[in-house]
């Protein structure tokens, strides 16, 4: 959750290595136990605010509160970072058609055993 000048990760804490946890420090991200996300999103819902979620990446109990809540305004959508994931670079093209061939490649031989 996000607000202007602030940020927090609802998270299970023992997740969390020391050296994530210094890094979040450091960029001043707070760490809230998950089981608060939906406390505080009501609690911070107050005038213009309005969260998106992804709901084929949203878990129940989020997509229950978010959905059924007067107070909560919120619009189902795709995640940017779902969207940013899709982009691929060069490398990572190579990659993928170098695997495609391999399992290309495996498939044959399989095939070609079952005769």
């Amino acid at each position: 959750a996000t607000t202007e000048g602030t940020a927090t990760l609802f998270v299970d804490d023992t997740k969390l290595s020391a050296e994530v946890r210094e890094h979040l420090a450091a960029v001043d991200v707070a760490i809230k136990p998950y089981e608060a996300v939906c406390e505080a999103l009501q609690s911070t819902a107050q005038g213009e605010v309005e969260y998106s979620y992804d709901p084929a990446q949203c878990n129940h109990k989020l997509f229950e509160f978010l959905d059924t809540n007067p107070v909560v305004e919120c619009s189902g959508r795709t995640s940017l970072a779902t969207i940013a994931k899709g982009v691929k670079n060069e490398v990572e093209l190579q990659g993928m058609k170098k695997c495609h061939l391999r399992d290309a490649a495996a498939l044959i031989r399989y095939l070609k055993w079952l005769e």
